[in-house]
C-alpha cells in the first residue's frame, strides 16, 4: 500500500520535500525526497515491529540538467528465501537531460545487512532499446548468498526496464 504525503517547505536552502510511505508485509518504508539548490536527496527508513530494519541515504549533485531519484515501486517487497526474511527496494538515480539511462540501485536487507546490485537501466521506446547492456555489479556479501543472488539477478531483469510509449 502506498500513501503520499506532500510537505512543501520553501526556505533559503530547501525548495521542496515530498514524503511517501509504502507498506509491504511487516515493514513500512518512509521515503523522503528533498530538493536543494544544488542537489536532490532521498532518505529511506524501513521500520518493522522490531525497530529500524534498513536505512538508505543517497543524492545527486553537480548536475546542470535534471536531478532524478525515483523509487521503482515494483521492486518493493518482503520475501523469505531459505528461511531468511529479506526486504527489497530499488530506485533509479542520476542526472539527465532527456531519455538517458540512469543508474539503478537494488537492495535487499536482512537483520541489518545490505545486499546490492548496481547497474544501468534499460530504456525501451517504440522504435528502439538501449542501455543496460552490462550485467549489474554485485556487492561482495551478495556473492556469498547464492539463493538470494539468483532471486535478485532474475528480478533485476524486470526492475531495470523503463518503457516509453
Amino acid at each position: 500500500m502506498k500513501k503520499t504525503l506532500f510537505a512543501i517547505a520553501i526556505t533559503s536552502t530547501t525548495t521542496l520535500s515530498l514524503a511517501t510511505e509504502f507498506k509491504t508485509g511487516d515493514i513500512t518504508l518512509e521515503i523522503d525526497y528533498l530538493t536543494y539548490n544544488t542537489k536532490k536527496e532521498i532518505n529511506i527508513i524501513g521500520r518493522t515491529s522490531k525497530g529500524i530494519e534498513l536505512k538508505v541515504k543517497d543524492h545527486v549533485t553537480n548536475c546542470t540538467e535534471d536531478k532524478i531519484i525515483e523509487i521503482i515501486e515494483k521492486s518493493i517487497e518482503q520475501r523469505t528465501i531459505n528461511s531468511t526474511t529479506y526486504y527489497f527496494i530499488g530506485y533509479r538515480i542520476g542526472c539527465a537531460g532527456g531519455i538517458d539511462p540512469l543508474t539503478v540501485k537494488y537492495f535487499a536487507y536482512s537483520k541489518g545487512t545490505k545486499y546490492s546490485l548496481r547497474g544501468e537501466e534499460k530504456i525501451i521506446t517504440p522504435n528502439s532499446s538501449f542501455g543496460g547492456e552490462n550485467p549489474p555489479i554485485e556487492s561482495t556479501n551478495l556473492k556469498n548468498k547464492p539463493a538470494l543472488r539468483e532471486y535478485m539477478t532474475q528480478h533485476w531483469k524486470k526492475i531495470q526496464i523503463r518503457k516509453y510509449d
